[in-house]
């Protein structure tokens, strides 16, 4: 049994050599857990508690390609994808997402998805501006 959070668990996932386990919950922590910390008698059995978030921590995503990245994503209240060094338990970047969906891929792009813009009502009362397709959609390579 792993104690940590003093909420519900919202999200578990382990690390691709399932030596760690990052677990996250409604009370905005990440703890990052390792299988020889964890079965040692330890007063403390996880490997990092990670504090940053301000609201729930809905998403954890390890990287596929490099076995100490973590990210994580805070709920509505906190906005933002972090990203972890799970061997330090430092932050190594964090991004603010707004009101926009985020999606994150192998070919390490994050891209943010405006997909909840201004409604048509309110479009046709604006003045008219010249926009190219997908200009409100960013990409962090």
């Amino acid at each position: 049994t792993y104690r940590g959070h003093t909420q519900e668990v919202c999200g578990l996932k382990w690390s691709g050599s399932g030596q760690q386990l990052a677990s996250s919950g409604n009370d905005n922590v990440v703890h990052i857990w390792d299988r020889s910390v964890a079965s040692s008698n330890s007063t403390t059995q996880w490997l990092h508690r990670l504090e940053e978030h301000t609201s729930a921590v809905k998403a954890l995503a390890w990287c596929p390609f490099q076995a100490n990245l973590l990210a994580t994503g805070g709920g509505g209240g906190d906005r933002t994808i972090k990203f972890w060094n799970t061997h330090t338990g430092a932050c190594l970047n964090s991004v603010d997402t707004g009101s926009q969906v985020s999606s994150a891929a192998g070919d390490e792009t994050l891209r943010f998805w405006n997909v909840f813009g201004v409604p048509e009502t309110a479009k046709k009362a604006a003045p008219k501006a010249t926009h190219e397709p997908f200009s409100h959609v960013n990409h962090i390579c």
